[in-house]
């Protein structure tokens, strides 16, 4: 049974236009052009309640506080993540978008929908920035978790806020290509004052329409043309064994009644502490980009989360202890995303 529209003169006209260019029949024209607006309209949330518990999933981390101790090293504008090992396009190029003064449930209601189309299997991480610290994690539902209840956490935060955080959420969901979130939140009402939607992915060519169909879950509809971008990446390796200071290690359970195995760590920033590290961060970065104009070293921003996440490449039972050691340091900086503060990723390397 077919349904019986009242179809517009002027659309029907715009068909048949299409139809003949294309030497299609009118039937034809109709379904391939509502195929094509069906492929970037929202689709039907999953379930209300499906990020109302935290992730507790085998390398899930969240939320947890990064502090920034030092007064000189504070800057809303230079926000960190430690995505353990991103993959980054050869030849890079942007999409993005952008909305005024969102609902939070705006928000989660689209990451629902969004997860029903991606495969989440590859690396993520989210940060909520602010002055004196971080809540910082791993999972979209952590991070969502983590967004629902920003505003009690600024209430009861313990280190100094600013009228203005910020919050990131990238997702590598194929290799080479990323979903990420960067939202402007009011510090003493946890609304949000702007939202930014942004795609990063190998080119050229692109097809963008999956990324119209991704951002259309969030109730956009316009989405600007690909931009190349250049993502700034360096790597060290440390010519002696540099000491992991542990803050805390991360687990996930054990099968039945085993117990848990260590599957990663927090630990102070070696970048931060170790002046071996920070010379060869510094000496490594004006090596590369020193030329760029406007450049600016980002060791001060790279040094000044106190603490860092390593996601270890070999698990053990929590209750063995390891000396651990760093293989290599990396940073990627993600700013040309969304062309907003500055946003360095920082991925350690560590083994036992």
């Amino acid at each position: 049974m077919r349904p019986n529209v009242d179809i517009p003169w002027s659309v029907h006209g715009q068909i048949k236009e299409y139809a003949q260019s294309e030497e299609k029949t009118i039937e034809e024209a109709y379904i391939e052009t509502l195929k094509e607006g069906l492929g970037v309209m929202p689709t039907p949330v999953q379930s209300e309640n499906q990020f109302i518990e935290p992730s507790m999933g085998s390398y899930s981390l969240g939320p947890r506080v990064f502090p920034v101790s030092s007064e000189e090293a504070r800057d809303i504008n230079d926000i960190c993540t430690f995505m353990h090992q991103p993959s980054i396009p050869y030849q890079s190029v942007s999409f993005k978008t952008y909305s005024p003064r969102v609902t939070v449930n705006r928000i989660v209601e689209g990451l629902s929908r969004v997860s029903s189309i991606l495969d989440r299997g590859h690396d993520d991480w989210f940060t909520f920035h602010q002055l004196g610290g971080s809540w910082v994690g791993t999972d979209m539902e952590n991070f969502v978790h983590c967004l629902q209840t920003l505003e009690g956490r600024l209430e009861e935060a313990t280190f100094d806020t600013y009228k203005t955080g910020f919050g990131v959420y990238l997702l590598e969901f194929r290799e080479n290509e990323y979903l990420a979130l960067h939202l402007e939140i009011d510090a003493y009402s946890g609304e949000v004052e702007s939202f930014t939607l942004g795609f990063l992915t190998n080119g050229h060519p692109v097809d963008g329409r999956l990324y119209r169909k991704l951002a259309a879950q969030f109730g956009l509809s316009e989405l600007q043309h690909g931009r190349d971008k250049e993502i700034e990446t360096f790597t060290i390796t440390p010519e002696e064994e540099i000491p992991v200071n542990v803050v805390e290690t991360t687990v996930k359970e054990g099968r039945s009644n085993d117990e848990p195995w260590v599957t990663g760590l927090i630990i102070e920033n070696p970048i931060q502490s170790h002046d071996g590290v920070r010379e060869a961060v510094l000496s490594r970065a004006d090596d590369k980009f020193r030329n760029r104009p406007e450049y600016r070293n980002p060791y001060a921003q790279l040094a000044s989360y106190d603490h860092a996440y390593v996601r270890l490449k070999s698990h053990h039972p929590q209750s063995e202890d390891r000396e651990y050691y760093i293989n290599t340091i990396g940073a990627q900086n993600f700013t040309p995303v969304f062309d907003r503060q500055d946003i360095w990723n920082i991925s350690i390397s560590a083994d036992w």
